[in-house]
């Protein structure tokens, strides 16, 4: 393994560079995500609901939670891209 040349001190800032963060990893609001979403249709499946009432509920609820992910994230440029899908296929 090469030797690394520390950079120069300035500051209170630290000499040696820590490793970026994984953006790919996944997250606990993923993880409920998957959970929860099949665990709610079943029970509302064992509860007596019709199924054809059942996809477009979940279909709205993940839809709620993508916009609020793109909106709080700062993804504004992708949330007015998806919402001018969104006009243009429901024009």
């Amino acid at each position: 393994m090469p030797k690394r040349h520390p950079a120069p001190a300035s500051g209170n800032r630290p000499t040696d560079a820590s490793p970026a963060p994984d953006q790919h990893r996944l997250t606990l609001s993923c993880t409920a995500a998957l959970i929860a979403f099949p665990a709610l249709g079943t029970v509302l499946a064992t509860a007596g609901v019709p199924i054809v009432d059942i996809a477009p509920l979940l279909a709205s609820c993940a839809a709620v939670g993508l916009a609020t992910v793109l909106l709080a994230g700062s993804g504004r440029r992708l949330a007015v891209f998806v919402a001018s899908i969104v006009l243009r296929i429901t024009q």
